[in-house]
């Protein structure tokens, strides 16, 4: 036996969504989630690893370093150390540091990896302060995606514009051979300010 279901009168003012509105929250609920997925929560695992990776590689003058009585300063300078002993400076400049001369003997990967090298300490920490305060207008507008791209594309075309001048700068002076060779192979052992001038030995931006 089947029992009896009284009818339900069918109220359309409180069943019925109109089309509109559910188009309206659906809308609201995608920019809650698409707004969660760009907080700072999630900057902070885009930019981690970068800021990450450019504290740990040793800058090429460290002596500030020592000045600095600090807990975190103290870690910071162990880090440097263990990563000079497995990889000496010497090697760091040879692979880390863009320049014309690296160009030549196939080192096209110091295009990246010169936006983790940094001149001084000073010159370390401004570029993390700039990069974690600057880079999270762009993850935030346009995504991590693109924060990326600007990221690496803007160290890449760094990288070849200060090669391009420091060309230009050899043609126009017209330099001897013998000195052009020398220019060329400034970034592995000249000072770092010369270095730094001539746009071979700093990076990071």
């Amino acid at each position: 036996h089947v029992p009896h279901v009284p009818h339900v009168p069918h109220v359309p003012h409180l069943l019925h969504v109109p089309h509109g509105t559910r188009r309206i929250r659906a809308t609201r609920r995608t920019m809650s989630l698409h707004s969660r997925s760009r907080g700072y929560g999630s900057y902070a695992y885009v930019v981690g690893p970068i800021l990450l990776g450019n504290l740990v590689v040793p800058p090429l003058d460290g002596s500030a370093l020592a000045q600095i009585h600090h807990p975190l300063g103290e870690l910071l300078r162990q880090v440097h150390e263990e990563v000079i002993r497995v990889w000496p400076m010497h090697v760091i400049r040879k692979h880390m540091v863009f320049s014309e001369h690296a160009m030549k003997k196939g080192r096209e990967y110091t295009a990246l990896s010169h936006m983790f090298i940094h001149a001084d300490l000073a010159h370390l920490f401004n570029n993390c302060l700039s990069l974690a305060v600057t880079g999270y207008n762009v993850f935030s507008h346009f995504g991590y995606l693109s924060f990326y791209t600007v990221f690496f594309g803007g160290g890449i075309y760094a990288a070849v514009h200060k090669s391009t001048r420091q060309m230009q700068f050899m043609n126009q002076t017209k330099l001897p051979e013998s000195a052009q060779s020398a220019l060329e192979h400034l970034p592995s052992h000249a000072p770092t300010w010369l270095s730094s001038w001539l746009g071979g030995s700093d990076g990071g931006g």
